[in-house]
């Protein structure tokens, strides 16, 4: 874990990212506190997955952490070969609602994803987490659960979780 967080590499690009994701304007209660961005980012530059499965989606905090370290990972040839999607249970993106601005956040995380340069990188689906996991054909490299944190959710969405992995 140790050449995962302590990469002079990534130090460096990580203020770029700081700064870029900070302009997005998420709000504080966005559920992600700063370190844990930072920690997601680090990893996910470190393993540069191709595929991966984010569930709970909120205000898009770890969303855009996520495809930052995506992006950044891939060549401009290789962009479109990265894909991230990520799920919950209400539309977060829903412009009559605008759920994000209950939680002090500028824009959508689908606004957040076009600003970063990277709409085409993200698929966002509206689902309970266990009834996509279910049902769900694709395999990822990584996979993020963060949605509902009661554990007779996390007990069910565990095992479906990890077989979806490649």
């Amino acid at each position: 874990m140790a050449s995962v967080f302590l990469s002079t590499d990534v130090d460096r690009e990580w203020s770029s990212v700081e700064q870029e994701v900070n302009a997005l304007g998420i709000g504080n209660d966005g559920g992600m506190n700063h370190g844990d961005r930072r920690a997601i980012y680090y990893m996910l530059k470190r393993l540069c997955p191709r595929t991966v499965l984010e569930v709970g989606t909120h205000v898009g905090a770890s969303t855009v952490n996520i495809l930052a370290a995506l992006r950044n990972c891939s060549s401009r040839t290789q962009v479109d070969s990265r894909k991230m999607i990520t799920v919950d249970i209400r539309d977060v993106n829903d412009a009559k609602s605008q759920p994000w601005k209950k939680f002090g956040s500028k824009d959508s995380p689908r606004e957040m994803s076009e600003k970063m340069g990277v709409p085409n990188m993200v698929q966002f689906v509206v689902s309970p987490s266990t009834r996509y996991l279910s049902s769900c054909t694709e395999r990822f490299d990584f996979i993020f659960l963060d949605g509902n944190h009661d554990a007779t959710t996390v007990y069910q969405e565990v095992p479906l979780a990890l077989g979806l992995l490649k």
